[in-house]
């Protein structure tokens, strides 16, 4: 192998706060060679991000490196002067940000801030940097570049300004990349373009790609090698294929296992990993897991384990590994499967379903949660098929303008006839790239925005937009955001925030409004202390049980969920999905979905309608609409989702590509056209309406559809004689349709 590019060894760093000081990383140690990928996964707080940016010297404020050594091309750069450091970085390292639009300067143009590197570092006249960043554009997919040069970054969408940060950090051609959750933001199709133009660059250039995600899928799909972190250390590193399949650490197997999947068992709860990172402040004598690992000992709490390695190279540090994917093959515990097993004195028999008897030393409810086939509830559905809520041909533009006489010029069509319907206790999910609708639909649903025409009915009632209506509307529709910390009043404290909604509403007394909140509290798993402190002293997945709770505060009966789980890790997304999954069944809540993760929607809705630039173009129950689309964009959207297995890499053809056109400017005949491979001529002129696919309400809007419809003359319901679907659907030759029910 190529000598390494970087060697990291025994990284060590500090930060200062009041109430102590932050041991963020605690001696960590790899190495990357050229033309490789290394992925770093962990939880936020792990210390993923403080590695990058040790590498690249660049810590907040107040860190510094503690200890150990970070060598570039065989120089070692920890203590090295800030003067000389800006030589390096750059030139040799590149960095792409998780938030291009916070890191790349809104007051200058792409191509003056592209440029502006190339100068620095190789003395290029301005023309000359000019033209570099034209060349860089070019080479990462930017269409029409040289007119990009002259775009500020809020002209582009999120994929082209990723794309942008892609080029200002190879404008000087370095040997190292690091990108740090480059696609956290992204929609799958944008995603998967990024990560196969930083696939193609490393591979092109030899470059040495650091990739830092909390999306299992990515790494399984992207990595040649797997740094897996946890509250500063690296607890396990290896081949992507040996992290995947042959893990020994149980923090890399409870990750695994709280990946939803597009085949995840809908009829069982997530696993979820309990508990919380350990304050790094006062970091654990023994290991750092330990608290929340359900195969720990008393040697855990008291012995810190160290990393160590197998013949190929497999680094591991744990007490007692377990033995890859199979949660019951643990060291010192006697397991029998499909037979019968001597019963070692003490321990506990428990049955598990397809596996036969296993024998543990644990509790059978752990050993369950762990083999991830712990009890869940049942799959929601809408009883008697009685709609919520129902919108029909709802429409929302926005006016665009210009001058200075602010004279409309144009609009942007965001919502363009849109019909369905919700039912109780359904989850009915909304997916689609972004500038879909996805959003302004369900702001329309809770009455932050009026359509401009069309209906939208909450339990038979057309919803009034205005007066005492509207506040009576929003007692029983509630919005949870996407961005908890940017939702929730910082200056209020969390007891505030709960009660707000409930003295505006004029529920209770005093002592009443109390109770109540401490019982959210209870319900979403907060703590009663939890009342006196503000949203920032609180982690990412606890302000999002927060909006959770705050949606809940004057009990409505359907909650409009906004991306709720995007910017989460995958164990604290699986707490927040079965939180939101058992609140359903205790208060037969109703759901609508808005995401673009289509694992996440495939495990917790019943049905699924699939947006383009304002339009629906297939709705139906999940499993109709994921394992039999009918729309090219349906399967396209899916095809583009990472699959958390290495074996299945390679193995996906991408089928969206391109730009989402301007929803100001959209498409004639059938939106997707300009995107579809395959289009023919019927689809630029004649807008496909929606007609039915199946038999429980599954309807798409395509000329040329994946699969065959229905015959003339047969409904969408159930066919003749069948026992009674929850869920009915019917098309009329317009395109106008109406849905009911779960049908699923």
């Amino acid at each position: 192998m190529t000598a390494d590019l970087l060697e990291v060894t025994d990284l060590r760093v500090d930060i200062p706060v009041r109430s102590g000081t932050v041991h963020a990383v605690g001696g960590v140690s790899f190495s990357l060679a050229p033309g490789e990928t290394l992925g770093v996964v962990g939880e936020s707080g792990s210390g993923k991000t403080m590695v990058a940016m040790s590498v690249m010297r660049l810590l907040p404020p107040g860190a510094r490196i503690a200890g150990g050594s970070i060598k570039v091309l065989g120089t070692d750069i920890t203590s090295m002067r800030e003067k000389d450091v800006r030589r390096i970085r750059g030139r040799d390292i590149g960095m792409v940000f998780q938030d291009p639009m916070t890191s790349l300067n809104p007051l200058m143009t792409l191509g003056s801030q592209i440029a502006e590197p190339v100068r620095a570092h190789s003395g290029a006249s301005k023309a000359e940097a000019l033209a570099r960043a034209e060349e860089v554009l070019g080479l990462v997919g930017m269409p029409r570049p040289a007119e990009r040069l002259r775009n500020y970054p809020h002209e582009l969408s999120g994929g082209l300004r990723q794309r942008a940060m892609i080029a200002t950090a190879l404008a000087c051609s370095p040997k190292l990349l690091i990108a740090d959750e480059p696609t956290t933001a992204l929609d799958v199709t944008i995603q998967d373009q990024i990560l196969a133009l930083l696939d193609d660059l490393r591979a092109r250039f030899d470059m040495g790609l650091l990739l830092i995600t909390h999306d299992m899928g990515v790494i399984a799909d992207r990595a040649d090698r797997v740094a897996v972190m946890y509250a500063g250390q690296l607890v396990e590193t290896g081949g992507v294929e040996t992290i995947f399949n042959e893990m020994r650490h149980p923090y890399t197997q409870a990750l695994l296992e709280s990946i939803p999947g597009l085949q995840a068992d809908r009829s069982r709860a997530l696993y979820s990993i309990p508990g919380a990172p350990p304050d790094l402040t006062r970091p654990p004598a023994g290991c750092r897991f330990a608290a929340r690992c359900r195969y720990a000992q008393e040697r855990c709490i008291e012995e810190e384990p160290r990393l160590t390695a197998d013949a190929g190279g497999h680094q591991f540090a744990c007490h007692f590994p377990v033995d890859g994917r199979r949660a019951q093959h643990l060291v010192g515990v006697e397991v029998a499967v499909r037979g019968e097993a001597r019963r070692p004195a003490g321990e506990r028999t428990v049955e598990v379903a397809g596996e036969g008897t296993v024998e543990v030393a644990g509790s059978p409810d752990h050993v369950l949660s762990a083999l991830g086939r712990g009890d869940g509830p049942e799959p929601t559905t809408a009883p008697g098929g009685r709609v919520l809520l129902r919108l029909e041909n709802v429409v929302k533009e926005f006016p665009i303008r210009k001058g200075l006489l602010r004279r409309t010029v144009g609009s942007v069509k965001a919502v363009s006839g849109v019909s369905l319907s919700v039912g109780v206790g359904e989850t009915f999910g909304l997916v689609g790239e972004s500038g879909c609708g996805k959003t302004t639909l369900g702001r329309l649903m809770v009455g932050l925005l009026e359509p401009d025409s069309g209906t939208i009915e909450f339990d038979g009632v057309v919803a009034a937009t205005q007066g005492v209506a509207l506040k009576r509307h929003r007692k029983d529709v509630q919005l949870m955001f996407q961005d908890p910390y940017a939702s929730l009043d910082p200056r209020m404290r969390v007891g505030s925030i709960l009660r707000e909604p409930l003295n505006a509403q004029k529920i209770g007394d005093k002592r009443q409004r109390t109770a109540r909140i401490r019982q959210l509290l209870e319900e979403v798993g907060l703590p009663g202390r939890a009342l006196g402190l503000y949203p920032h002293e609180f982690s990412g997945g606890q302000r999002q049980r927060i909006g959770l709770a705050r949606a809940l505060t004057v009990e409505p009966r359907l909650v409009v969920a906004d991306e709720p789980v995007s910017a989460l890790d995958v164990s604290i997304q699986s707490q927040i999905l079965n939180l939101m999954w058992r609140l359903q069944t205790e208060r037969e809540l109703s759901y609508v979905l808005i995401s673009h993760d289509l694992s996440v929607v495939r495990y917790l809705a019943d049905r699924v309608g699939v947006m383009y630039l304002g339009k629906l173009v297939e709705v139906g129950p999940v499993t109709d609409v994921y394992e039999h689309s009918a729309h090219p964009y349906t399967a396209g959207l899916l095809e583009a989702v990472p699959i958390p297995d290495p074996a299945k890499r390679g193995t996906r053809v991408p089928k969206v590509r391109g730009e989402l056109p301007s929803p100001a400017n959209p498409p004639s005949g059938c939106r997707f056209r300009t995107r579809c491979p395959r289009a023919e001529e019927i689809c630029a002129h004649e807008e496909p309406s929606l007609r039915p696919f199946g038999h429980l309400g599954h309807l798409a809007a395509c000329h040329f559809p994946l699969v065959e419809p229905l015959a003339v003359g047969q409904g969408a319901g159930a066919e003749p004689g069948a026992a009674s679907t929850v869920g009915t659907a019917t098309a009329d030759p317009s395109g106008s349709m109406s849905a009911t029910g779960a049908g699923s």
